[in-house]
């Protein structure tokens, strides 16, 4: 089950705190404001419910991608559309970790990146052998923006990280069983690219109110 929004503020609030020192009003104006807003000074519980109430508004639903899905058969051209295919299908079979709604399982999984000597992801809060090299599925949406890609930002571009997947990954022998070679032709991975590129929503992107 995925953490709620309010304990995923609550954790990097904390670990921002272990950084840079307890936390006190930076200015006059924001105890003002958020006394306005909340009633009360900026407490760090309030501060933490104050930070999760806005990252509830961060919703991005127009991508090509969510209006195809809503009923705009217009809305993805046709490599976009022989992309989707080929990410929900029996070729790219990448819906068993990116599902088509929430384009993730919120799973952890070796995906292949691991290399000897390098992090060794959820092992190092479990202990256990089989969770060398294992991290949670990313969310894809917007993926086109958040490169460099993969735990470790091995990967540069969206064409290496397809690339990485045709191969079967690096071939640490912890690599998750469905992680194997693929043998997609030039044109699959350029359709699987600009599927990916098709879940970029501008609208969001762009939104004034959430400019710094």
């Amino acid at each position: 089950m995925a953490p709620s929004i309010l304990a995923i503020v609550a954790s990097s609030f904390t670990k921002a705190m272990r950084r840079n020192g307890p936390w006190q009003a930076a200015n006059a104006s924001y105890v003002r404001d958020f006394g306005t807003a909340y009633g009360t000074p900026p407490t760090e519980v309030a501060l933490r419910k104050a930070l999760a109430s806005f990252v509830r508004t961060l919703v991005s639903a127009n991508s090509p991608y969510d209006r195809f899905v809503t009923g705009d058969k217009t809305a993805l051209s046709a490599s976009e559309k022989r992309g989707l295919d080929l990410f929900f299908g029996g070729k790219a079979e990448c819906f068993h970790c990116h599902s088509e709604n929430t384009l993730t399982n919120d799973g952890f999984f070796n995906t292949g990146t691991f290399v000897e000597g390098g992090d060794v992801g959820r092992q190092a809060l479990t202990g256990r052998t089989g969770d060398l090299g294992k991290f949670r599925v990313p969310n894809l949406r917007n993926i086109e923006v958040t490169a460099p890609y993969m735990h470790d930002g091995s990967l540069a571009t969206l064409e290496n990280v397809v690339d990485h997947y045709d191969r079967g990954g690096r071939g640490h022998p912890s690599t998750d069983v469905q992680i194997e070679p693929l043998g997609l032709t030039a044109e699959e991975k350029a359709d699987l690219v600009a599927f990916m590129k098709a879940l970029t929503d501008q609208t969001f992107l762009t939104d004034s109110r959430y400019r710094p």
